[in-house]
């Protein structure tokens, strides 16, 4: 039951990767561009970072700092990096929020039969929208699954969203969230693993 809980957990996070990237770059007064294979092995870094279930590693911190240190040493000024303290916040208010108010909501909706948006979560799905269309409507077929209680096929599996589900996933995004940061304190700070 718990590895469900963070299939699911994983499987919304990871969505935030690309709007973080997005948003955190115009903040910066010097841009650095990676060539294609530096920016698919960040992508690939900041995924395992920001994944609750993953755990940074020695090899992927010597890549990343490689990458940073061949690319003017600072990653807050390379474009698909930004600085740690913007990802984390960014996160923590979008992400986690988003994902406390979706499964909320998904209370709401399992004890009516009908799918649910609070105020909250239609401000969260302007932003979605804007950004990518498809999730939002992925997120609204989720939601009305999880109303009418239809399993949600996910790896080989199918889930069937119950209030014991959707409870325990509330419980666990705060620890998730921790193991994020976690992970992203260890990936900005050079001297990790020495």
């Amino acid at each position: 039951m718990k590895k469900i809980f963070q299939i699911i957990l994983c499987a919304i996070l990871i969505f935030f990767i690309n709007i973080n990237e997005s948003i955190s770059q115009v903040k910066y007064n010097k841009s650095i561009f990676l060539n294609k294979d530096d920016s698919t092995s960040i992508r690939y870094i900041i995924s395992i970072c920001v994944n609750p279930t993953d755990t940074l590693t020695k090899e992927y911190h010597n890549i990343f700092w490689s990458i940073v240190n061949n690319n003017g040493g600072n990653p807050e000024n390379i474009v698909g990096i930004g600085s740690k303290k913007d990802r984390i916040q960014f996160l923590h208010q979008t992400a986690i929020g988003y994902q406390k108010t979706f499964f909320e909501d998904a209370l709401i909706s399992l004890k009516t039969g009908k799918p649910f948006t609070s105020n909250k979560r239609l401000e969260y799905n302007k932003e979605i929208r804007k950004i990518n269309n498809e999730r939002y409507i992925k997120n609204n077929e989720l939601m009305s699954n999880i109303a009418l209680k239809i399993p949600v096929p996910y790896n080989g599996q199918e889930i069937v969203f119950t209030e014991e589900l959707v409870l325990n996933v509330l419980k666990n995004l705060d620890s998730a969230f921790s193991l994020i940061e976690f992970n992203l304190n260890l990936l900005y700070n050079k001297n990790s693993f020495n």
